[in-house]
């Protein structure tokens, strides 16, 4: 499916007093549910990994009106040169974002 029509699946309207749906033990189920549903593997270099080393991404983010959905979330491994940092690097770049990259 092309990233424009996936983006648009996921996003839902700007709302500056947005609130994350995903808290506490409902973030630790999905995570285990989507970790397990990708076998443990980072949706960006299909490397199958420890779960400590796995981080749950934002398809869409949050600020560019993705919602905490489990469609919208994905594994992605963590670390230096991970693909986790190249997606947050490539986002920041793009939205022009001052703050320093990972």
């Amino acid at each position: 499916m092309p990233a424009r029509i996936l983006e648009s699946l996921h996003k839902q309207p700007k709302d500056n007093n947005l609130k994350r749906t995903l808290t506490g033990r409902a973030l630790q189920e999905a995570r285990r549910r989507i970790f397990l549903a990708h076998s443990y593997r980072c949706a960006g270099c299909k490397r199958v990994t420890a779960a400590y080393r796995l981080h749950l991404d934002h398809i869409v983010p949050i600020d560019d009106g993705g919602s905490d959905a489990e469609s919208n979330l994905q594994p992605l491994c963590t670390g230096p040169d991970s693909c986790h940092e190249k997606k947050t690097n490539r986002e920041r770049a793009r939205r022009g974002d001052g703050r320093k990259s990972l």
